[in-house]
């Protein structure tokens, strides 16, 4: 069992309704993908520039709550995306 299939499961036995669950999982799973502030642990951030490349995408993220910038690296290897969070060594405010 993975990792996020763990998270899963516990979530689903320690949450009492539906709604509560999603909202958890959407958190969790921004979490497990890089998408949650390196520094803060914020989830609300947003995208400040995108680089294409045909085997890779990195787009650099700004969060909303602190200002902290870093890198995720989206890999395409046969026909699979997977993530890389890269964290940067300064504060691009």
């Amino acid at each position: 069992m993975s990792e996020f299939s763990k998270i899963i499961s516990k979530i689903l036995k320690e949450t009492k309704s539906i709604e509560e669950s999603i909202g958890i999982l959407e958190i969790e799973q921004k979490r497990y993908s890089g998408i949650i502030c390196p520094k803060c642990g914020s989830v609300e951030n947003k995208v400040t520039n995108v680089r294409n490349n045909e085997d890779f995408k990195i787009r650099r993220r700004k969060c909303i709550e602190c200002g902290h910038g870093w890198n995720t690296e989206e890999i395409i290897s046969n026909r699979r995306m997977y993530k890389k969070n890269e964290e940067s060594e300064e504060n691009h405010a």
